[in-house]
């Protein structure tokens, strides 16, 4: 159906990643509507301790809709994100699915033609590729793809996105500051390295430390195990304690995995659009054993 293929094409693009900042507070009430449009950007740049050193291409990711009949939060599950969520909490995701239900249920996926995307002096172009027409509630475009964007520098290097426009809605340009890099990262004060097993205790609370950087950021930690997933989301601050209580809902999991993004959203303004904002994260991904 169609809710499932969105998440599988834009969350495979782009590790399972949404919109993890409030949005601002107009932007909030907006998105919480049960009926709108709403646009969302997005780069998600997987990474390593070794600063210099690049990594695989990053994944990109865009879709405008226009909807009824559900919240925009819902909207924001079924194109593979996250709507925003409280900070310094956990929970289980949730995708929006069952909304589908809803007898007035409508999402029209907009063309806002290619999408240029350049950081540095790399640049890629994201083109609207059609959305099968798979069930009755949503159809249109949605736009996904990799890039080699080379080694970015936090704050010094700028991601720009440049829409050509379309007849559905017209062209934009918007600018965002790429984020840090994720290091020293530490799980109970272990560093934690991509090349190592990272152990976690489901029955007592897990420390996580890291360099933080900047309060614009917000850090997201993804726990996947036994086909279960725990996110978490905290402040840039350098350090989050995940309760045993949450840990609790996972299964034992010798091959589990953590995901750790440094995230950084920016709204924009988009003619024809309620509510559009970039998100930009850089990742770091830890196989786990979770006993």
């Amino acid at each position: 159906m169609h809710a499932r293929l969105g998440h599988v094409l834009l969350a495979s693009a782009l590790l399972g990643a949404g919109c993890t900042s409030s949005v601002e507070d107009g932007g909030a009430d907006a998105i919480a509507a049960s009926a709108g449009s709403l646009g969302i950007l997005q780069v998600e740049q997987l990474g390593s301790a070794d600063v210099g050193v690049s990594g695989p291409p990053a994944q990109l990711g865009a879709a405008f809709a226009r909807y009824r009949g559900l919240s925009g939060d819902a909207v924001v599950g079924l194109l593979g994100g996250r709507a925003p969520g409280a900070l310094d909490a956990c929970g289980v995701p949730e995708l929006g699915v069952d909304a589908l239900g809803a007898p007035d249920a409508s999402v029209d996926l907009l063309d806002v033609g290619a999408i240029d995307v350049r950081v540095g002096d790399a640049e890629a172009r994201l083109v609207p590729r059609t959305f099968p027409e798979l069930a009755r509630v949503a159809a249109g475009f949605f736009y996904a793809g990799d890039a080699a964007l080379g080694d970015v520098r936090a704050d010094l290097d700028v991601y720009t996105f440049r829409a050509e426009g379309s007849r559905e809605l017209p062209g934009f340009e918007v600018a965002v500051p790429a984020p840090g890099a994720l290091v020293e990262v530490r799980v109970d004060g272990e560093l934690a390295r991509e090349t190592e097993r990272v152990g976690l205790v489901r029955d007592r609370d897990v420390e996580l430390t890291w360099e933080g950087l900047d309060p614009r950021d917000q850090i997201e930690l993804e726990l996947v195990s036994e086909g279960a997933s725990l996110l978490c989301r905290a402040r840039d601050d350098g350090s989050f304690r995940v309760p045993a209580a949450s840990l609790a809902a996972l299964g034992a999991d010798a091959g589990a995995r953590l995901v750790m993004r440094r995230v950084r959203v920016q709204p924009f303004d988009a003619a024809g659009v309620d509510v559009a904002y970039v998100r930009v994260a850089t990742t770091r991904v830890f196989d786990a054993a979770v006993r």
